[in-house]
C-alpha cells in the first residue's frame, strides 16, 4: 500500500490541495517479476480535473526513470476500477506515527520501530 495527503500542490494549473491517495498493490511473485495489480483509491471530494491529475501522476508518465509511479508504471500490468472513497490519514511527523483509513476497504497504522529488550524507539 502506499498513501500520501498533498498539503499543498498542483498539477499544471491544477490544484490539489488537502487531497488523499491510497494505493494497494497486489503482486503474484517477487515485485521485480512485474505482474502486479494496483487498486488506487482516491479522496471523493477531487473533482474530475483533480481526478484526471493524480492518474496522471500516478500512471508515472513523463516522471524521471526510478521515481516511484515510473517505477509502478513498470512492474504493474493490472489497473483496477478506481475508488472514489473518504479517506482519513493522520499522522506526527515527530512521534513518527500514521494512520490511514478507507472505511470499509483498507485500515493501516505505523509506528517507530521499538527494541524488543528495552521497549526505547530507535
Amino acid at each position: 500500500m502506499v498513501a500520501f495527503k498533498i498539503d499543498k500542490g498542483h498539477c499544471d494549473a491544477v490544484s490539489l490541495d488537502g487531497l488523499s491517495v491510497v494505493a494497494t498493490f497486489y503482486f503474484p511473485r517477487a515485485i521485480h517479476h512485474g505482474q502486479g495489480v494496483m487498486h488506487p483509491i482516491v479522496d471523493e471530494r477531487a473533482n474530475d480535473a483533480q481526478r484526471e491529475a493524480l492518474f496522471y501522476i500516478m500512471s508515472g508518465a513523463d516522471q524521471p526513470v526510478g521515481t516511484m509511479f515510473q517505477i509502478f508504471s513498470v512492474i504493474i500490468e493490472t489497473i483496477k476500477d478506481p475508488l472514489f472513497a473518504p479517506i482519513t490519514f493522520d499522522w506526527d511527523l515527530d512521534k513518527r506515527t500514521a494512520r490511514i483509513e478507507v472505511p470499509e476497504v483498507v485500515r493501516a497504522h505505523s509506528e517507530s520501530i521499538r527494541n524488543p529488550v528495552t521497549d526505547m524507539e530507535h
